[in-house]
């Protein structure tokens, strides 16, 4: 069900997790479970011939990727959720046929969870084996290093650019977040100026939304792959969570170490969102419970952001994630958890089939057109 690489991460970081259970994290669970899935329809699924193609340069598209030619097969599918249509397109020479139901459902379910005024989305995944690997020399963390995919919204059109098979499933949750607009944009004065001091940061943006969308892309991803266990899926999530928690104190360790963040004044988000995705999110990950509540209390579905100022209140709050390299410093460099900077723990083999259930009286069928 899961990928060997995430099987050996796991292996590495179970032993140390304490998984602890809680009312909120119950309560959550009921709601995700709760979520009834909007019926999707098909509208066509074709297959065309491999093709040369490239990868345009982007703001997050590191130039080892963008470029470079590939040869792929194309797989252009596109669906009707409710009243939003999303074209998907598919670089890879895989067999996709497990894979696009993951697709499918992973979209339905984000889509399900809240309303949304989106009437378009164009999703092209280029599925390389790529991977986001620790450099160690640089002391400025890059593209190559971070991101795997970007969205841009227009008032009712989203268009998700994803260039890596790693996460796929993960990542594609974080930009459908943005892409139904889930999230929020703008950093106040405030706390950009928090975060600065706290950390001795000189980065004027530092998109604190960045955290809260990985946070929730992390948990969604945990319930989804929960939903394959045949029984015990709650017991399951929960652990899923917690592994994703102490990976995450793993990950953040790397940047310290590589940054010397909270030693000297540094740009740490030069090229990409680095104190988001892990400083702040360690930040969230280490109060969970109150996070989750907040949410429950404040948020409409629990993702839907409503009110940022009290949000912003809420992460001022957070404790200061404290440099201890300990755990990572006893690594060997040739280990796979050394060298992974991956946001996720817990990756499902979209290889392996996709259960039934998902689509409920909706059941996707495959035909091609000439």
């Amino acid at each position: 069900m899961l990928t060997k690489e995430s099987i050996n991460l796991r292996k590495y970081i179970y032993p140390k997790v304490d998984v602890q259970k809680s009312n909120e994290l119950h309560k959550l669970y009921i709601f995700l479970k709760s979520i009834k899935r909007i019926p999707l329809k098909i509208n066509y699924y074709h297959q065309i011939d491999q093709k040369t193609i490239t990868i345009k340069k982007g703001k997050f598209i590191p130039t080892t990727i963008s470029q470079k030619t590939y040869q792929l097969k194309l797989v252009e599918t596109k669906i009707t959720i409710k009243n939003t249509n999303i074209l998907i397109k598919i670089y890879s020479n895989e067999n996709i046929n497990n894979m696009i139901n993951h697709i499918y459902s992973a979209i339905q379910y984000v889509y399900s969870i809240y309303p949304t005024n989106i009437r378009s989305i164009k999703i092209n995944l280029y599925l390389l084996k790529n991977k986001k690997l620790f450099v160690k020399g640089n002391p400025n963390f890059t593209k190559n290093e971070i991101n795997s995919g970007f969205c841009i919204n227009n008032l009712f059109d989203s268009e998700i650019t994803i260039y890596r098979k790693e996460e796929l499933i993960k990542v594609l949750i974080h930009e459908l977040f943005h892409a139904f607009e889930y999230d929020y944009r703008n950093d106040t004065d405030d706390i950009i100026n928090h975060y600065q001091e706290r950390y001795m940061i000189t980065s004027e943006k530092i998109n604190t939304f960045e955290a809260y969308t990985e946070i929730w892309a992390n948990i969604i991803n945990c319930f989804l792959i929960s939903e394959h266990a045949n029984r015990h899926n709650e017991s399951l999530f929960y652990t899923l969570i917690h592994l994703e928690k102490s990976f995450c104190e793993l990950q953040k360790d790397k940047v310290f170490y590589k940054t010397l963040l909270d030693t000297k004044k540094i740009d740490i988000n030069r090229n990409t969102n680095v104190l988001s995705y892990f400083i702040i999110r360690c930040e969230l990950y280490n109060r969970l419970n109150e996070f989750i509540k907040f949410c429950r209390l404040h948020n409409q579905n629990y993702v839907k952001m409503t009110q940022e100022n009290k949000w912003f209140q809420f992460i001022k709050k957070n404790k200061k994630i404290i440099k201890n390299n300990r755990r990572f410093n006893r690594l060997q460099k040739n280990n796979p958890v050394y060298k992974t900077m991956k946001m996720s723990i817990n990756e499902i083999n979209i290889n392996y089939g996709q259960k039934h259930h998902p689509y409920l009286d909706n059941e996707p069928s495959y035909t091609s057109e000439d």
